[in-house]
């Protein structure tokens, strides 16, 4: 007879086959949590109490569902997230190499808190990379799931996006809005702008259609309906940098299917017709573009058009604001100005150009390239370049080296939207928004997964407690501030209803609430103490204003609304001298700034200087004179007639 405690071979098999059964349902019950809040419930997050509905809160959410996983992950399933392994693949070196440069600039920031944000939201990036990466190394056949869940969000998002477009737009498309804007501005979907949904939208379609060609029967043709609907969604909100990623990214993908046809089994008469097609598409679309004429400047062919037109305002300004970002760079190469201070840095060059006073309300230079290398320096650039370059080396060796062919169409399909995503972050900032970078790092930890099944490793390493606790402090920070940084724009958003109510008092309670440990900006890089200011200067408590003021002056050196309301209460406070010094400032940054203008005139007025006083009168288009400008340019020519005959 034998022992109990000894099995039998059949006995220890089955004993061994249970937990890998368990691990399996855990694993997708653990990739279904993680996955499906990142893509279906995190973009529902809309907080319409502060002035950007979706920023900051989706970056606190964000960042408290990654902690409460990383704990749930590691502690309670015991799961080695970050062993050594996880920093074989070259990629996570250069995403680690960037978080660290977004650090290291903070140091030359001229405004440190306005780097947190970047810190965080970086926080964020990297830890959706490695639980993504950990994810999938335990089942990379989960990625039809995934496609799943990008269906059920775009889903989600198309509803309110038609509803919104036949709501606003359908009844009258013409129709422009009181700041001059074309009514589909109003089509945002649970974004803060049309432009923003129109890229949620792209990077939502490679998914889209790697669920459709993986899928069959009815749920094939639901991922074939959402997918047409996102790209007539995508040309009716006339988003000209997804249009032009979505053409790159079309086209690349067509050509490589013609290189590689051989990995995916297609004839050579398949080929050339593929080619005949893409040529004929180019050729008939340049042809109609040419030949049609319209009069609706923001008609689809009027806005295909200014994409390489001199003449469109919003490519001359843009141009400019490129400029002014390469000569950042030129001025500070290596280590930037820090990550947020472009905003910062950038008006002190507006003075070279006709810029106007709405002009002013970009905080980065639409352009994700440009913006890296200016805040973050040189190794900044190379290695958020290096993420990308390194995403579609590994993706073009899946398409070459991979055995399996639903590898290898996911891959091809990923190339086109890396390249199509750089396209439209060479003209907007899809690096800014929280929703876009988490998608992004899906992308590439899927990328890096694929190919990694080239040549799998095993896992190896283990993290021991205390680096569980660092990691969870890090992760943490994105939670402290995002929640400070809602709470910040929801009493300033009370401030300002104030303010428009002229109930100053009340103004003045809400900007005192205002919290400031993690930031001093507001989400229009307005700095807070502004609204303090404010708040006493209509009290008429000037002394206190003005002390609010040079706080705010100190947090943005450059806002020339603050310049301006500073050496008004310098003014009032019969400081002439140093009025005149926050006057000139201003206008050294804004030469054509209303207020400033009346106000240094007014000024010199007062130390008499007449020539002086009518000088900057003059500087005001005669097109906003009034009476009291003219009674005042009369008084100063009889001033300066005046001193000039008792000179002689």
């Amino acid at each position: 007879m034998k022992p109990y405690y000894i099995m039998t071979k059949t006995q220890l098999n089955r004993s061994k086959k249970r937990p890998e059964k368990s691990d399996s349902n855990e694993n997708n019950y653990l990739l279904i949590l993680f996955f499906g809040f990142s893509i279906i419930i995190l973009p529902l997050i809309y907080v319409r109490q502060t002035l950007d509905p979706v920023l900051m809160p989706q970056l606190f959410a964000a960042g408290l569902f990654l902690i409460l996983f990383w704990i749930y992950y590691t502690g309670f399933y015991k799961r080695n997230a970050i062993g050594n392994a996880s920093f074989k693949p070259l990629i996570i070196w250069f995403v680690v190499g960037y978080f660290l440069s977004t650090i290291f600039s903070a140091f030359f920031a001229i405004n440190t808190k306005e780097s947190l944000f970047d810190i965080s939201k970086t926080i964020v990036f990297i830890g959706m990379i490695f639980l993504s990466l950990d994810l999938l190394k335990e089942s990379i056949q989960s990625l039809k799931t995934i496609s799943i869940f990008f269906l059920i969000s775009v889903s989600i998002a198309l509803i309110i996006g038609f509803q919104q477009y036949i709501k606003n737009v359908f009844p009258d498309p013409n129709r422009l809005l009181d700041d001059g804007r074309p009514v589909i501005y109003l089509v945002d979907g649970l974004m803060a702008h049309k432009n923003l949904y129109a890229s949620s939208l792209f990077m939502s379609l490679p998914l889209l259609l790697f669920g459709f060609f993986q899928s069959r029967n009815t749920i094939r043709k639901v991922f074939g309906l959402v997918t047409l609907l996102t790209f007539l969604m995508i040309f009716l909100l006339s988003t000209r940098a997804v249009w032009l990623g979505v053409i790159v990214a079309s086209g690349l993908i067509g050509l490589m299917i013609v290189l590689f046809a051989d990995q995916f089994g297609i004839a050579k008469r398949t080929r050339k017709w593929i080619l005949i097609s893409m040529g004929a598409f180019m050729v008939s679309g340049l042809i109609l573009v040419i030949s049609i004429d319209s009069t609706n400047k923001y008609s689809p062919v009027e806005r295909i058009k200014s994409i390489v037109s001199p003449k469109d305002a919003n490519n001359i300004y843009r141009l400019q604001v490129w400029d002014i970002t390469m000569d950042i760079i030129k001025k500070s190469p290596i280590k930037g100005v820090g990550a947020g201070n472009w905003k910062i840095i950038a008006p002190n060059s507006y003075h070279n150009y006709n810029f106007t006073v709405n002009q002013l309300n970009w905080i980065s230079p639409h352009n994700d390239l440009l913006w890296v290398w200016a805040e973050k320096g040189l190794f900044g650039f190379v290695f958020f370049v290096g993420i990308f370059a390194l995403a579609l080396f590994y993706l073009v060796t899946v398409v070459i080296k991979a055995s399996n062919r639903s590898h290898k169409l996911l891959a091809l399909i990923l190339i086109g939207g890396f390249v199509g995503y750089l396209v439209i972050s060479f003209f907007d900032f899809p690096l800014e928004r929280i929703i876009h970078q988490l998608w992004l790092a899906i992308w590439l930890a899927i990328s890096t997964s694929l190919y990694i099944q080239l040549k799998p490793q095993q896992q190896s390493g283990k993290v021991g407690l205390l680096w569980k606790v660092l990691i969870s402090m890090l992760l943490m920070f994105p939670v402290l501030y995002g929640y400070s940084a809602s709470k910040l724009e929801i009493y300033v958003e009370k401030a300002r209803i104030a303010q428009f109510k002229n109930d100053w008092k009340g103004m003045l309670e809400m900007a005192k609430k205002i919290p400031t440990t993690f930031r001093n900006l507001d989400a229009e890089a307005m700095p807070v103490y502004y609204y303090q200011g404010l708040a006493y200067e209509k009290a008429g408590q000037f002394e206190i204003a003005k002390s609010n003021y040079l706080i705010a002056l100190h947090d943005h050196p450059t806002k020339v609304q603050v310049l301006n309301n500073l050496g008004l209460m310098c003014f009032n406070l019969k400081q002439y001298e140093e009025a005149k010094l926050y006057f000139e400032r201003a206008l050294e940054i804004l030469p054509d700034f209303f207020e400033t203008l009346v106000n240094l005139s007014a000024t010199y007025i007062i130390l008499e200087d007449y020539e002086k006083s009518l000088e900057y009168l003059n500087k005001i288009p005669k097109n906003q004179w009034d009476d009291r400008f003219y009674k005042r340019a009369e008084y100063l020519e009889q001033q300066i007639k005046r001193q000039s005959m008792n000179k002689k």
